[in-house]
């Protein structure tokens, strides 16, 4: 009822990273895990396994880090993997920079795919509950 246009499976980072570039949308079912919060620099660490999906919303293709291609993997898992942020800026609380060898992992050891033109949900008209300073 509501389909993306697009979809393709992603089979290297550069692909991923063109995808990102081109404005689509990237997600990946892996067992890639951490089991604590990002360095000084926003950076996760490899270190746990476990299944789920996550979506790649960012690359940093070494502008600002320098020293390699860098994904934010966003997640649901709150503050206790947050930690440090990049010099360019906050990331989200249950995110993290992964670096482009696990991101490789990710795609070679999981399924990563692109996503484009989705076909939506309508806007619907919502209550004003007086949000209107948190929200914009």
């Amino acid at each position: 009822k509501h389909p993306f246009a697009y979809q393709a499976r992603i089979r290297s980072v550069e692909q991923a990273r063109d995808a990102l570039h081109n404005g689509y949308g990237v997600f990946c079912g892996s067992k890639y895990g951490t089991k604590g919060p990002r360095d000084k620099r926003g950076i996760w660490k490899f270190d746990y396994s476990w299944n789920h999906s996550m979506v790649w919303g960012a690359c940093d293709d070494g502008v600002v880090l320098t020293d390699d291609l860098y994904f934010l993997v966003i997640n649901s898992w709150g503050p206790w993997t947050s930690g440090g942020m990049p010099d360019w800026g906050p990331i989200p609380n249950g995110s993290g920079l992964v670096p482009s060898r696990d991101a490789d992992w990710m795609i070679q050891n999981g399924e990563c795919y692109v996503i484009g033109d989705f076909q939506g949900f309508p806007a619907r008209p919502l209550p004003d509950y007086g949000a209107r300073s948190f929200l914009g």
